[in-house]
């Protein structure tokens, strides 16, 4: 008997380990993507995540008239101090998002062109993404993934981004670009 016991409490074990191992792969999609206006081909995961870039698609929009408007921003004065870094860049405080959306509007992507402009001349630059600290945890975390997402299409590397907390009564992400 004190065998048998021994044997079920083995084979629950493996069983449970088994279990705890069997996750299921994402189904990864080679599909085609707009960035901006842009058709980019990517393989995309079905949790929605970019899993490879191989670039700009030829053709692909062949007949169609596609808009894209050059935003830029405001001009402040770069040179504060941020948590050891040095900015070298205006703070980019207008990533509003439309409401209740997790999409990246014109004024988003005007304000990311502009801080991908500016890490592409100076490779040795880095992001700093504040984000919000709010009740719609969710929302927020498919608005970062936006801005992940189109600075990883525009080839920002993830290694140099850093997130801080932010602390006040708006839902909008702020970025800068320290040194």
């Amino acid at each position: 008997m004190k065998n048998l016991v021994s044997l079920l409490f083995v084979f629950l074990a493996l069983n449970n380990i088994l279990g705890q191992d069997a996750v299921e792969p994402l189904e990864v999609k080679n599909t085609v993507i707009l960035l901006n206006t842009e058709p980019i081909k990517v393989d995309l995961a079905s949790n929605g995540e970019i899993e490879s870039i191989y670039g700009i698609e030829e053709g692909y929009l062949d007949g169609y008239n596609l808009v894209k408007n050059d935003y830029t921003i405001d001009p402040e004065i770069p040179g504060a101090e941020v948590e050891g870094y040095k900015i070298v860049f205006v703070p980019v405080t207008n990533l509003s998002f439309d409401e209740n959306f997790a999409t990246l509007n014109s004024s988003c992507i005007a304000n990311l062109d502009a801080v991908i402009r500016d890490i592409r001349a100076d490779r040795e630059k880095k992001i700093i993404i504040k984000k919000p600290v709010s009740k719609n945890i969710i929302l927020n975390k498919n608005r970062l993934q936006a801005i992940l997402d189109y600075l990883k299409v525009n080839g920002v590397s993830r290694g140099i981004i850093d997130f801080e907390d932010k602390y006040d009564d708006t839902d909008n992400f702020e970025i800068n670009v320290v040194k």
